[in-house]
């Protein structure tokens, strides 16, 4: 039985955020219908998170949601997981979506960089930079326990406040990563500016040197780290994380559920400056302030043989790989076609 349904996942940054979190259910000749109001206020790191809400259920709660705070560290941890509990078990709506796509959102009137997380027509989009959510919804949600049933689920945020210093731009890169032998892999990065690279370490354990592999971020703004889970081991993070030339470390907590694999990186440190989590069948690590970072992989046996960067935002992009593999090539011809003909019938006159 799947117990929770984790929702949230983000940095905490003296804010006061609130959202709506509503459920539609059908099944054996009913209808349940809930609605949760929900605020969630920074107090201090002693006391951690206030949470309060408003409930309506109709006719009966058949899901009742408690919203709790989640920390692995103590009081001083600066993130946390907040938890939707489904009492019935059934479906994880962080682990419903399947492709990810770079788009925008409006935040309190400001028009923010995001990532939009989808599945068919279920979506959740969250902020690029800082991964707090802003909205979501999954059509046909259904319990493991009520086969039948039809349950619909929706996220939206109300409220955030004070507004966070927010980056106005983001662009989404993919880093392909090339393995011996003959093994290649794809890591994508969002920011708004960065060089982006990789390269090879060496790591002796027991008389034996191993090669890890190494994803190199200098960076002048946020950078959001997204790794396909399908591809783990081979770049799954070791739990070694350089950030500014401080050594920082987590460990890969996996939870199996019936629909999936839900990561997280629980901290070594008290105090980190990035997060790790999944959304869908993807593993991010959120760096909101950037800086120069490095993730050290785990490719102990496929030792890190080349790399290469494609920038995925640039409309222009596809486009002027056409003009350079066919259009360009094609002028030429026509060219010196036209250049023979003219000298021919030169000659000829």
């Amino acid at each position: 039985m799947v117990e929770k349904i984790i929702l949230y996942a983000f940095l905490i940054q003296g804010l006061v955020l609130s959202y709506t979190v509503s459920s539609y259910i059908s099944g054996g000749g009913q209808i349940f219908i809930s609605n949760y109001n929900m605020t969630m206020q920074w107090q201090d790191l002693g006391i951690g998170l206030n949470i309060t809400g408003k409930e309506i259920y109709y006719p009966t709660p058949l899901v009742k949601p408690q919203v709790t705070p989640f920390n692995s560290q103590g009081e001083e941890l600066t993130y946390y997981s907040f938890l939707y509990r489904d009492e019935t078990g059934g479906l994880q709506f962080i682990l419903f979506f399947t492709n990810f796509t770079l788009t925008s959102a409006t935040v309190n009137g400001t028009n923010i960089p995001a990532i939009k997380f989808y599945n068919g027509n279920s979506y959740l989009v969250i902020s690029a930079q800082y991964g707090f959510p802003i909205k979501g919804v999954a059509y046909n949600y259904i319990s493991s326990l009520r086969i039948q049933a039809v349950d619909n689920i929706s996220i939206n945020m109300t409220g955030i406040n004070p507004l966070p210093p927010l980056e106005k731009s983001g662009s989404l890169y993919k880093l392909t990563l090339k393995f011996s032998p003959n093994v290649k892999e794809s890591v994508y990065v969002v920011t708004p500016q960065a060089i982006i690279s990789a390269k090879s370490l060496t790591y002796k354990l027991e008389n034996k040197t191993f090669s890890l592999g190494a994803i190199n971020l200098e960076s002048k703004g946020y950078v959001t780290v997204i790794i396909p889970i399908d591809d783990f081991p081979i770049v799954e993070p070791t739990g070694t994380v350089l950030v500014n030339g401080s050594n920082y470390f987590f460990k890969m907590n996996g939870s199996v559920t019936p629909f999936g694999t839900y990561y997280q990186a629980i901290p070594g440190n008290t105090s980190n400056p990035y997060m790790g989590f999944t959304i869908g069948k993807y593993f991010l690590l959120i760096f909101p302030n950037g800086g120069n970072i490095s993730i050290i992989l785990q490719n102990l046996e496929n030792p890190l043989t080349s790399y290469h960067v494609t920038d995925l935002s640039s409309p222009y992009y596809p486009f002027t790989e056409f003009l350079q593999q066919y259009w360009i090539p094609l002028a030429v011809v026509i060219v010196l076609v036209v250049l023979v003909t003219v000298i021919l019938r030169y000659r000829r006159g």
